[in-house]
């Protein structure tokens, strides 16, 4: 039997996983979201980034994959949050990362929405979600690139 577990990294407990790893569990969904604390408050995680790094050596030590969710930008990147984002990147670079470069979606309804057009970084909607811009212009530079 194969079983794959999602959670995120916050659930994370040694002697939990070290269980699910004699049952022979193989892959684990972990949503991290972010190796910087900026971006982690500012979606609400409850953690910080140094617990991230715990869950992830904790899995790699008991040969559990990892397909890490991960948001590398978001209205308020700026450059010190993209160098914390590639270090830990690179120190978890076994994992599995779908879209790594993806973008913080602003949905409709949604409170970090709501946040971010009342400040007036959103320039218009597509569909059911918002665009925006960067607000730190040497940000704009590194999606360029």
């Amino acid at each position: 039997m194969i079983i794959s577990l999602g959670s995120t990294s916050e659930d994370k407990k040694r002697t939990l996983l070290k269980a699910l790893s004699e049952f022979k569990v193989y892959a684990e969904v972990v949503g991290v979201e972010s190796g910087n604390q900026k971006s982690l408050d500012l979606f609400n995680k409850g953690i910080v980034v140094s617990r991230n790094y715990r869950a992830m050596k904790i899995l790699r030590k008991l040969g559990i994959y990892v397909q890490m969710g991960f948001i590398l930008f978001n209205p308020l990147t700026d450059i010190e949050s993209l160098v914390s984002d590639y270090k830990f990147l690179f120190a978890n670079k076994e994992a599995i990362t779908k879209g790594i470069f993806s973008s913080l979606f602003l949905a409709e309804g949604t409170p970090i929405t709501d946040k971010f057009v009342k400040i007036g970084v959103t320039r218009r909607k597509s569909g059911s979600n918002y665009v925006y811009e960067p607000m730190d212009k040497k940000r704009q530079l590194s999606l360029e690139i």
